[in-house]
């Protein structure tokens, strides 16, 4: 997955956990969380640019919130999709 991923992705989840149901209810969405994608290529890294309701703004490797979510060495459980922005850029003359 990581050589289509580009930074300015979106990056949409919904798991199984409590706090992700209630989001979903009240917003009357399949998703409770997003993202944005941010690539360094110098870095090797995928990473996601996310608001964290304890934490604040933070920026953490992708690996990481797909692996190791919230610190407690286990894997993400829910879904997860990738949007890409398809732009066309016209101009009249």
């Amino acid at each position: 997955m990581r050589p289509f991923l580009k930074t300015g992705d979106l990056f949409f989840s919904s798991s199984s956990y409590a706090f992700s149901g209630v989001i979903q209810k009240l917003t009357k969405s399949t998703w409770s969380h997003v993202a944005v994608i941010y690539k360094d290529e110098e870095l090797g890294r995928v990473l996601i640019l996310e608001a964290e309701p304890y934490v604040g703004i933070r920026l953490i490797p992708l690996s990481k919130y797909l692996h190791n979510y919230k610190d407690k060495r286990r894997p993400y459980k829910g879904q997860i999709a990738i949007s890409q922005l398809n732009v066309t850029v016209s101009k009249e003359i």
